[in-house]
């Protein structure tokens, strides 16, 4: 039935301005069709018609390579790391793009934080954004992650200060700043036997 729900309001999951909800199906699907459905069907039935525009999260993952190297390709100087667990399967996935690289020269400080991911698989986002002595902000590097957990927040430390280069692991002022996380603070310590590091008194 869901996949029956998403073929016949196919438009409307292909629209990219408006986001088609479960609400709205389930309310599309007694007017036009007067058939009464559950939110749960709804949900459903929009995912499936999402899955019908956008393909399957468990598909989406087959296009990290290409993806990669199209980010290289045209981008010059952009660094792109994946990496797959003992079985093969998806892990981390690290990206830097190279022009933002390029254009921060003189920084001093850079914070590093992590965010939930609520997709079908979880895991988080991690960032690090730079900050120049003008405080403007340089998005510097992503990566999806497991989990902010200790051994994902060393991997992608290890992974911008690689990006960076050799002058910013060794630049004795660079200050590293995060929201008081346990994951971040043992990973700077064990990437930066030296750093500046503070903590995050905005962080809400």
């Amino acid at each position: 039935m869901a996949r029956a729900m998403a073929a016949l309001f196919c438009k409307n999951f292909a629209r990219c301005d408006v986001v088609y909800t479960p609400r709205q199906l389930c309310e599309d699907m007694k007017r036009e069709h007067g058939i009464i459905i559950t939110y749960k069907q709804g949900l459903t039935g929009c995912k499936r018609g999402i899955e019908g525009v956008r393909g399957s999260p468990d598909e989406s993952y087959q296009y990290l390579v290409s993806y990669s190297y199209m980010l290289v390709k045209h981008n010059p100087g952009t660094k792109t790391v994946m990496e797959t667990d003992t079985k093969g399967g998806f892990l981390y996935y690290y990206f830097a793009l190279g022009i933002n690289i390029k254009v921060f020269t003189t920084p001093i400080t850079f914070a590093v934080d992590g965010t939930h991911l609520s997709g079908e698989h979880g895991g988080a986002l991690l960032s690090a954004i730079g900050y120049d002595p003008s405080e403007k902000m340089y998005p510097i590097a992503f990566a999806i992650v497991d989990s902010e957990n200790g051994d994902s927040c060393l991997w992608v430390m290890q992974k911008l200060l690689d990006a960076l280069g050799h002058e910013y692991s060794i630049k004795e002022d660079l200050v590293l700043c995060s929201d008081r996380s346990p994951s971040f603070e043992s990973a700077i310590a064990e990437v930066r036997k030296s750093p500046l590091y503070s903590h995050d008194n905005k962080h809400r």
